[in-house]
């Protein structure tokens, strides 16, 4: 066994070329795993960053095509459902800010239902307006 180590040796000594190109081979490889490997666990395995993570669903609707978010008129549907402790949702819309003479145009999400209470969370920047008296989000 000895004897195959130093025959090994002396021919990486004797071939720095090749020595070179599979010492980079293997650091490729080897850091190319780990970036996909801490890509997969962040993204895919570790648990989100806030308590009940784990008892969270995402409910979808497929109407003659592709797979899209439950409808918001469909609000007052889901709080009917026994087996759902909180029902909450989200959509995008763009808003128009006048901070100044000219107004800015921003893009946000709507949320409806306990969306920070779901999520045990405070929003950062903004304050929480008391829950409105309508039956689910007025979305047109």
């Amino acid at each position: 066994m000895r004897s195959d180590f130093r025959r090994a040796w002396q021919f990486l000594v004797r071939n720095p070329t090749f020595t070179a190109v599979s010492v980079l081979s293997l650091a490729m490889g080897i850091s190319a795993s780990s970036a996909i490997f801490s890509f997969v666990n962040g993204v895919l395995l570790a648990p989100l960053p806030f308590p009940g993570s784990d008892r969270l669903v995402l409910i979808q609707e497929t109407v003659r095509g592709p797979r899209e978010p439950a409808s918001p008129q469909r609000y007052p549907d889901w709080l009917q459902a026994p087996s759902l402790s909180s029902v909450t949702g989200f959509y995008s819309e763009d808003f128009s800010v006048q901070m100044s003479e000219s107004p800015e145009h921003i893009s946000g999400y709507r949320t409806f239902g306990d969306f920070f209470k779901t999520f045990h969370a405070q929003p950062r920047w903004a304050a929480l307006f008391p829950p409105m008296k309508t039956a689910g989000p007025a979305h047109g």
